[in-house]
């Protein structure tokens, strides 16, 4: 924190450092929160749902994807290969 003036809607500062800086407004009090207990924990042993592990992405569609593009470059390569032999 440096020392700085505010002058006709200009903050000015001295440094003798040369260096990247942060212009930061400060809002309110540094005094922490006193933490409260939760009103109503919950029970492990009777969770609200199954949990959810891994990726929840639907693979399925990626699936579809990649066997629709392979076949269209399968077809591709069969069809230039005959157009191939059939100028030849």
């Amino acid at each position: 924190v440096m020392d700085s003036t505010i002058e006709n809607g200009y903050i000015s500062w001295t440094t003798d450092q040369n260096s990247y800086y942060a212009l930061v407004e400060k809002v309110g009090t540094d005094a922490p929160t006193t933490p409260t207990d939760p009103s109503n924990p919950t029970d492990p042993s009777s969770p609200d749902g199954p949990s959810t592990t891994g990726d929840q992405n639907r693979t399925s569609l990626w699936m579809v994807a990649l066997i629709v593009s392979g076949i269209a470059i399968i077809l591709l390569i069969v069809i230039g290969t005959r157009k191939k032999k059939k100028d030849d």
